[in-house]
């Protein structure tokens, strides 16, 4: 049996972060743990973080801070030793900020997870890309096969 972790690194964007953890907590079985670890530098970001998330009232919601703003590489190895210490999780996934889960999309991730329990798995994402003018949907097609892949032959890559 696993029990799933979501950690959600954030900085400075309550409102994405917030819009995450809903699509998180919508699908999360109820063994699994959402960790929104907020890096933000303003003490308002943080404030509004924490007011957008009492809406989501989940008992399985978590918010963490750092004790001081951290690089994103530093604070998202600090979070991660964090989420582990949450709930004791078998499985942990980041969502970012900017991130969704679509419906069904994390059901399916942690049935693969529970087949495969051993495994790392990487999975495509969707992206809306809004660097540029147009802003454009960029769809990502999944085969929906599993495929093993050596971590040397990934590290050449």
């Amino acid at each position: 049996m696993i029990r799933p972790a979501v950690l959600i690194p954030t900085r400075n964007r309550p409102a994405l972060a917030a819009a995450a953890v809903r699509s998180a907590i919508a699908e999360l079985p109820d063994d699994g743990a959402v960790v929104v670890s907020d890096n933000s530098v303003a003490e308002s970001d943080r404030v509004e973080l924490r007011r957008l998330l009492t809406e989501v009232s989940s008992s399985r919601v978590r918010h963490i801070t750092p004790p001081e703003p951290l690089s994103m590489t530093g604070h998202w190895a600090w979070a991660l030793d964090q989420v582990r210490l949450v709930g004791d999780p078998t499985h942990i996934t980041i969502l970012t900020d900017r991130m969704l889960f679509k419906p069904g999309g994390l059901a399916r991730a942690l049935a693969i997870s529970a087949d495969q329990p051993a495994e790392v798995i990487s999975y495509n994402h969707d992206q809306v890309d809004d660097y540029g003018s147009p802003v454009a949907l960029l769809l990502r097609e999944w085969s929906g096969s599993v495929v093993r892949i050596k971590s040397q032959t990934l590290i050449k890559l």
